[in-house]
């Protein structure tokens, strides 16, 4: 496998680099607000702000390390460690983005958000899980692999494949509970917030669909039934992966957060 600007695309031009610069600028904006945020909110922003920072430098300075070797490096010691942070990111994100759904629905039902000590236990159980769980093939369990350009846990293989989809329906769960609960809201900000969460459930459709035809067919992601299509399905999967970079520090870290802020 060779790697140029072309081959890591996501990586170099967009979305991943603007997703970067939106992960900066919000935790900038956190710091200068920190006295006017509640901290329940800020507990969980800066955990979703965590795993976005995790995810996207991890990725980005790898890139940058292909790019300059022309090669991939490391061997399977680097690609655990790619394989790793994938896992942590695509259970980690749709668990956070649950807990703030259902936080927000708490607010709408109750008045009051979840307590901060409340949040962190949570939070703290989510990022545990999601970094330990990857790790399942270094004990033997499943396994790391090379789909395309870069490594990542076999999102194919039942051992992920199916909590995957466990945290994704979580995540789609809680959106939809939070949408039910904005329509006997009277405010505006909450409502438009609860449509902008739509789009967190698409932003996993690539990652849905790998999950799903690895179950039915019994296929991993090195012997995929995709075929020719497999780098377009798992770039895809890439790019959507990069795009919530850019999307839900805004959406969180910003508007989310300035809105309970206000309403406090």
């Amino acid at each position: 496998q060779h790697y140029t600007v072309a081959t890591l695309f996501p990586c170099f031009t967009f979305p991943l680099l603007p997703g970067l610069a939106v992960t900066a600028w919000t935790w900038w904006r956190i710091w200068r607000e920190l006295r006017d945020s509640e901290q329940s909110v800020l507990v969980l922003c800066i955990g979703l702000l965590f795993v976005e920072t995790l995810f996207g430098m991890l990725c980005w300075a790898q890139c940058v390390a292909l790019l300059a070797n022309n090669a991939f490096l490391g061997g399977s010691s680097l690609c655990a460690v790619q394989g790793w942070y994938t896992g942590f990111y695509m259970l980690a994100k749709p668990l956070i983005v649950a807990q703030i759904s259902i936080a927000t629905v708490c607010w709408i039902k109750q008045g009051t958000l979840p307590s901060p000590t409340a949040c962190k236990l949570v939070l703290g159980s989510i990022l545990l899980f999601a970094a330990l769980y990857p790790l399942l093939p270094l004990v033997g369990t499943s396994h790391y692999t090379f789909p395309t350009a870069f490594c990542m846990v076999d999102l194919m293989d039942t051992w992920f494949a199916i909590p995957f989809l466990i945290v994704f329906a979580c995540m789609t769960g809680c959106v939809g509970r939070l949408l039910v609960a904005t329509k006997v809201s009277t405010t505006p900000w909450l409502r438009r917030f609860s449509k902008l969460m739509l789009l967190s459930p698409p932003g996993w459709c690539f990652a849905v669909l790998i999950a799903i035809v690895g179950i039915l067919t019994g296929s991993s992601c090195n012997h995929s039934p995709f075929g020719e299509y497999g780098g377009a399905v798992y770039g895809c999967y890439v790019i959507m992966a990069h795009l919530n970079q850019i999307v839900n520090p805004l959406l969180f870290g910003i508007y989310w957060r300035r809105g309970l802020a206000k309403e406090a």
